[in-house]
C-alpha cells in the first residue's frame, strides 16, 4: 500500500472508532476508557477531579468480561467523599498500548495529559 493509502486507512479507522463511541458515555460498559495496562488505568483515575476539584478515591471492583473491542474490561468504583459525583462505576479497557485518554468521564473533570 502506498503511503497516502496507509494514511487514508488510518483516518478512516479513526473516524469509525469515533462514530462507534458517539452516543455512549465515556467510561460506560459500551465505551470503556482506553488505557495501557494497570498503570495506565491508575494514571487516568488519578487525573480525574471531583466537583470540588479534589481527586476521587478509587478501587478496582474486578473484571467484567468482554468489552466492545473484544478485550476484557475492568470496573473501578470511584467515589468523591463529600462531593459529586458521590459514587460512579467506571469501566476501563487496559489493552490499548500507548493510549492516554484526555477526556473526562461524565461528572468529572481531568487534569494534565
Amino acid at each position: 500500500m502506498k503511503p497516502a493509502g496507509i494514511l487514508l486507512a488510518v483516518l478512516v479507522a479513526s473516524a469509525c472508532a469515533t462514530v462507534k463511541d458517539a452516543g455512549t458515555p465515556l467510561g460506560s460498559r459500551e465505551n470503556p476508557v482506553k488505557a495501557e495496562m494497570p498503570p495506565g488505568q491508575r494514571a487516568y483515575l488519578s487525573r480525574l477531579r471531583c466537583e470540588d476539584a479534589a481527586p476521587p478515591v478509587y478501587t478496582r471492583v474486578g473484571s467484567f468480561g468482554d468489552g466492545p473491542d473484544g478485550d476484557i474490561i475492568d470496573g473501578y468504583q470511584v467515589t468523591c467523599p463529600g462531593s459529586a459525583p458521590a459514587e460512579t462505576l467506571i469501566f476501563m479497557d487496559m489493552y490499548h498500548g500507548g493510549h492516554v485518554e484526555t477526556r473526562a468521564v461524565p461528572g468529572f473533570t481531568i487534569v494534565g495529559p
